[in-house]
């Protein structure tokens, strides 16, 4: 089936429209406070307090964040997760769960989830990693260039082979690592240029629209100063962040309906 940018959107609004009450709930506990929390945390956590322009110390800044803080960031990542996928079963479930049967079903998915980023982790190292390692080592400027290149293609083309990975764990309740890797893969065969396409867009729709309103209110805080700024910014953050996060997974759980078809549920309750 090809992929139709149109009808994912609207799907993605349909979804959102019939179930945004317990969505702000569940999206509240699990990515909300938990964006809020990490921002209260650790200081400089979106920005590092450091030249931006040295790149070294950027990344030693983040470094040393991670290595502080990687506790936090584990428990936030793994709370984050549980959310997703009890969110993409409140969103599509026909049964009508509870927030707490909701909840149980994405706990149940965490660990497959987990296994299938592991598994991916290892996959990208072995053919991504280790020929970039070797064209680095060999220290042939054009050679690393080219391979670099290559690369960021690649690893573009995983993720957007890998997309569905959060809907065929929370939807069709495979919890096989390999089998939801394979699942995913097959979804998306013929569609990654449209894909691509589609969320290059919306990101850069919701990118603008961020550094808009992100703007205005840094103005208006950086007035108000002192803790009021730090808290302010944080809200302002972990709410950006619950609302992207809560289109993305309507817009996933689009296009997994279009591109896996009716579910038995939908066509039962079409003809109910």
């Amino acid at each position: 089936m090809k992929f139709d940018m149109g009808q994912a959107w609207n799907s993605a609004t349909e979804l959102l429209g019939k179930n945004k009450d317990v969505i702000l709930v569940v999206a509240g506990m699990f990515i909300f406070l938990p964006n809020l929390a990490l921002s209260l945390l650790i200081p400089g956590l979106d920005q590092p307090q450091v030249n931006p322009e040295d790149t070294d110390a950027v990344f030693e800044a983040f470094r040393e964040m991670y290595q502080e803080y990687w506790w936090a960031l584990l428990i936030s990542t793994l709370v984050q997760t549980v959310g997703t996928l009890s969110l993409l079963t409140l969103l599509t479930d026909n049964s009508r769960p509870t927030v707490a049967e909701a909840i149980k079903l994405g706990g149940k998915g965490l660990l497959p989830y987990v296994g299938t980023q592991i598994l991916l982790g290892f996959g990208v190292a072995i053919v991504i990693g280790l020929p970039l390692g070797i064209a680095v080592a060999s220290q042939i400027v054009p050679l690393v260039a080219i391979i670099g290149l290559v690369s960021v293609v690649a690893v573009i083309y995983i993720l957007i082979k890998t997309l569905l990975i959060t809907p065929v764990i929370a939807i069709e309740r495979i919890y096989n690592p390999v089998a939801i890797f394979k699942r995913s893969w097959s979804l998306t065969k013929g569609n990654s240029f449209r894909l691509f396409a589609f969320f290059a867009l919306l990101v850069i729709a919701v990118s603008v629209l961020f550094l808009i309103v992100n703007g205005i209110l840094a103005v208006v805080l950086a007035a108000v100063g002192g803790q009021v700024q730090i808290i302010g910014t944080a809200v302002v953050s972990g709410i950006f962040n619950t609302i992207f996060a809560i289109v993305i997974l309507a817009v996933l759980a689009g296009i997994h309906r279009q591109l896996a078809g009716p579910t038995a549920e939908d066509v039962s309750d079409t003809f109910s």
